[in-house]
């Protein structure tokens, strides 16, 4: 990442810095980080940017220069008005210095009206305007807004790399999920949410399940809106790695009892299908507003 900045650095400080970036990357690899420093670069009124400094700098810290617009995908569907009205304020003067910028973080929550009302943006972009845009599922953007952007991509870390990160970050202890990711500002996410301690608790109950020992009915107490997805990923990612392992023989430490028990009472075909089966339920639930306590049951008592 750090290699990315100083390159921006250089765009700025060479006047060749392109009107639209797309950062990509897996999601947690720190995109939407590097998208917020490549704004405060821009928003910066002085040579040496980002200064900290000067009033552009001050409201960019506040959360309030009125020239930063910031759209959040991760929050649903990113639709046309929303867009229209943030084009038709960036096509005015800018309140504060010269520069306006827009960030859409996970651009790929756009419908396509809203995609084609920010391609048209992209084709002929205000003066002094920049947009960036930050994804983890750039086959889900237009062809035509990708030509239109130049590309940042950020590679995953490696494992060591991560480890090394959370220790300076003072976080070594989400460093027993890394079977459900590895990229360091998802596990962060995970921390900060409290999603963590979900996620830590699936292997036991996976475990509790197969073994007779609990219920569906009871496992999925407590599940609602704010944690379906969540638990969808995690269900999935346990499924993926047991599966893994019964083709590689490599396994997180973590899930050695669980995934010798699925492997023992399941057969691997089972265990696809019902991999398939979480993957579905999370587009499904995407889709329509089902109940997810319902939708979890049912498919947990197929395991």
């Amino acid at each position: 990442m750090e290699s990315l900045q100083k390159k921006a650095c250089e765009w700025r400080k060479n006047g060749t810095f392109h009107h639209a970036l797309m950062l990509t990357g897996e999601e947690g690899v720190g995109q939407d980080v590097l998208a917020r420093a490549l704004a405060d670069l821009l928003m910066c009124e002085v040579k040496a940017a980002p200064c900290g400094q000067c009033h552009s700098c001050q409201l960019m810290a506040a959360g309030s220069h009125p020239d930063y617009l910031f759209v959040d995908g991760s929050e649903g569907t990113i639709k046309v008005d929303v867009i229209r009205q943030l084009i038709q304020r960036v096509s005015k003067k800018a309140q504060v210095g010269k520069t306006k910028v827009l960030l859409f973080k996970d651009a790929h929550a756009m419908n396509i009206n809203a995609a084609n009302a920010v391609l048209k943006a992209l084709e002929e972009p205000p003066e002094n305007t920049f947009f960036i845009l930050t994804t983890s599922n750039s086959f889900g953007m237009l062809p035509t807004i990708q030509s239109r952007c130049q590309k940042m991509v950020l590679d995953s870390p490696t494992k060591e790399e991560v480890i090394a990160w959370l220790e300076r970050e003072g976080h070594t202890e989400v460093s027993d999920l890394f079977w459900l990711t590895q990229q360091p500002f998802h596990l962060l996410a995970l921390k900060e949410s409290g999603y963590d301690k979900l996620y830590r608790a699936l292997p036991e109950k996976v475990c509790s399940l197969l073994l007779g020992e609990d219920s569906v009915t009871n496992i999925v107490k407590g599940v609602d809106q704010s944690n379906i997805h969540a638990l969808c990923d995690g269900y999935a990612a346990l499924i993926h790695q047991v599966i893994q392992y019964s083709a590689t023989g490599h396994l997180p430490e973590e899930l050695t009892n669980v995934s010798n028990l699925m492997l023992t009472k399941r057969s691997i075909y089972h265990l696809m299908d019902r991999y398939k089966g979480m993957i579905d339920l999370k587009q499904r639930l995407k889709r329509s507003n089902l109940n997810p306590v319902m939708q979890l049951t049912h498919e947990l008592n197929q395991w």
